[in-house]
């Protein structure tokens, strides 16, 4: 049984959530695309686990993703 990587690269994430590249590229140069793209030397990735849970919040812009993330982050640390 193979695990799911948990980063997936910035080439992949157009199939990953049905649209075209081209799309892709409009919706981060216009700061629609609210998951942190990180930066593996050359290579661009997207935390698969953030991506989905980005979809599962109806894919917000970018600003009202960081408030998001950053409401949880207070969250869990009142919890602990």
């Amino acid at each position: 049984m193979s695990e799911s990587p948990l980063l997936i690269p910035w080439n992949d994430v157009p199939h990953v959530l049905s649209i075209s590249r081209a799309h892709l590229a409009r919706m981060r140069a216009a700061g629609k695309f609210g998951p942190t793209v990180l930066r593996a030397g050359r290579k661009l990735l997207v935390r698969r686990d953030e991506l989905k849970l980005w979809v599962e919040a109806d894919m917000p812009d970018a600003r009202e993703w960081a408030a998001i993330r950053a409401s949880d982050a207070r969250r869990r640390l009142k919890v602990i």
